[in-house]
């Protein structure tokens, strides 16, 4: 402003920064949107992964915890240009190869129509787990 060399500088200058702040301003307020949107995805993908624990016998979204994470760099085969999942099932007790390939089958299709991961870049591993502490005791 005050390198103006006249009036007519100074007021253009002036709007600039006046046209400038209202676009941080919109540009900030699209951030808050857009993980706004973000975190409701993330909400939804943890709500069906929890019902979907109900596929393997005996198991319900009670006992339950979910972690979705998003932006973590995966890379496959040398290819990060394709949206990866690996999710982790840890499982308390055990259950059955064909109950585990159809919570597999779902969890994929989940990650599929709400993440845009394809089938083939989803990938679930089991984990048994024999003892597993809670409250301070043991199940």
């Amino acid at each position: 402003f005050f390198s103006a060399q006249n009036v007519n500088q100074m007021y253009r200058r002036t709007r600039f920064m006046k046209e400038y702040a209202t676009y941080q301003r919109a540009q900030g307020e699209a951030v808050k949107v857009k993980q706004q949107q973000v975190e409701e995805k993330k909400q939804e993908i943890g709500n069906k992964l929890s019902e979907a624990i109900s596929i393997l016998p005996g198991k319900s979204y009670h006992y339950l915890m979910t972690a979705v994470e998003d932006n973590v760099s995966m890379m496959f085969h040398r290819d990060s240009e394709n949206n990866i999942a690996m999710v982790e099932v840890k499982l308390f007790g055990k259950s059955t190869r064909q109950a585990y390939e159809n919570l597999t089958r779902a969890i994929c299709d989940i990650m599929s129509k709400d993440a845009g991961v394809d089938g083939k870049y989803c990938y679930v591993k089991f984990s048994e787990v024999e003892h597993w502490g809670f409250d301070g005791s043991l199940f």
